[in-house]
């Protein structure tokens, strides 16, 4: 009896065993359905190049959504950051006076400076400071001549020019960007030297006498503005100008009757309103 029965039990263990096998091999997904092994439960490992898409010697690893956007927001950033950045940086000044000068005559109400030609050099030593100094300069001359006739004629010259040494400081609200506002504060010195001769008049009488007055001064100044970058290393800079100075000024006389010059004295306190115009080159 025990001989009958255990024939049909081998039997059905190996069909039922045999069933699976080709049943998995008609299906060729299943490999990739099928949940791996467990290693825990003592199964041997799984090697995960089996099966896997081949990878082309040309194709680039994918980067996940969030470094793409970091990545990128980090290129873009970074070319338009003014720290570790040294500038140079070429501008000009044009101001207004809106009190009296005591020098006019008459006296008027508003005088247009001559316009300041300035070049400059800074660094971003911080994200958020750029600290520099500015040198300006402009020169002025003028002829005239009287209505006499030409022999007796009056020629008049005027020569000038101005400077300034001008320390400055610019706050950065935003460290970086295509367009970056500033406030900066500026303080030094400003001097200015104008020298005028007439000569002429008719035989036995010519004329040759001249002055000079000098000026010079510190000044304090404030100003808001932007610097608009129109590519990593070139930027528009655009101002409003604010700014204060103390003059202390002397005179001499020129020519056959000239004297001991007169000695500094104090002379005006000016204010100034302004527009500042200028490129730099960020490097």
């Amino acid at each position: 009896m025990p001989s009958r029965i255990s024939l049909p039990v081998v039997a059905a263990g190996l069909f039922s065993g045999l069933m699976p096998s080709r049943a998995h091999a008609e299906q060729p997904g299943a490999v990739e359905a099928a949940d791996p092994p467990d290693a825990s439960a003592g199964s041997a490992p799984v090697d995960a190049s089996v099966g896997a898409a081949p990878v082309r010697s040309g194709d680039a690893p994918a980067k996940s959504g969030s470094a793409a956007v970091v990545g990128t927001k980090a290129a873009r950033g970074a070319p338009y950051r003014p720290e570790g950045k040294f500038r140079v940086h070429f501008d000009v000044d044009f101001l207004v006076q809106p009190r009296p000068n005591d020098y006019q005559e008459p006296p008027e109400t508003t005088q247009v400076l001559r316009p300041m030609l300035g070049l400059g050099f800074g660094y971003g030593v911080h994200r958020h400071l750029v600290l520099g100094t500015r040198l300006a300069f402009n020169f002025h001359r003028s002829r005239d001549r009287t209505e006499a006739v030409l022999d007796n004629d009056l020629v008049s010259v005027t020569r000038g020019t101005a400077g300034a040494f001008l320390p400055y400081l610019e706050v950065l609200p935003i460290p970086a960007g295509r367009i970056l506002p500033f406030i900066s504060m500026r303080a030094g010195f400003v001097w200015q030297v104008v020298a005028s001769r007439v000569t002429g008049g008719p035989p036995g009488a010519m004329v040759d006498t001249g002055s000079r007055g000098s000026w010079i001064g510190p000044t304090v100044g404030l100003g808001a503005g932007a610097h608009f970058f129109l590519a990593p290393a070139c930027s528009l800079d655009i101002s409003a100008l604010f700014d204060v100075r103390w003059l202390f000024a002397r005179g001499r006389e020129l020519g056959d009757s000239a004297a001991d010059p007169e000695p500094w004295k104090a002379s005006q306190t000016m204010m100034n309103l302004g527009l500042g115009l200028g490129l730099s080159a960020w490097f």
